[in-house]
């Protein structure tokens, strides 16, 4: 069969055969290929280093991908962390007892402009009816 390869040119040779072909000369010292043998060995050298950089620009660009991700989850968790901050600060500033006093002056004013809206409409009453009586 190696004899059989070395008769073929390596372009012809199916892909087993390229692949057992190559697996020969890796075991092979350099200096002691035919030129026809080194052609090939550096042309496989040529895509196997190929095929690693392509390997290493889609590792480099899922890694790339992947930090983009995780800054975006951190500035996300980030954000909420602020806003859950922001709300507990607004709800301890409610519990200071100026807003306490606050909220109750607010509380009493409108409680007495609801006593006043009662006793405007409790006057309109007594207005129609003593009309009514008339």
């Amino acid at each position: 069969m190696a004899e059989e390869n070395q008769q073929k040119s390596f372009d012809e040779m199916t892909e087993q055969e390229q692949a057992n072909y190559i697996a020969n000369l890796s075991t092979k010292p350099f200096e002691k290929m035919t030129s026809e043998e080194r052609n090939v060995w550096i042309q496989h050298l040529d895509a196997e280093n190929d095929r690693l950089n392509d390997q290493a620009d889609k590792d480099a660009q899922k890694a790339a991908e992947e930090r983009e991700r995780q800054e975006e989850e951190r500035a996300r968790q980030e954000d909420r962390a602020r806003r859950v901050q922001a709300d507990a600060d607004a709800r301890a500033a409610l519990q200071t007892p100026e807003a306490k006093a606050h909220q109750k002056v607010i509380a009493d004013q409108e409680a007495r402009l609801s006593s006043i809206e009662a006793l405007e409409k409790k006057l309109d009453e007594t207005e129609d009816e003593a009309t009514r009586k008339q």
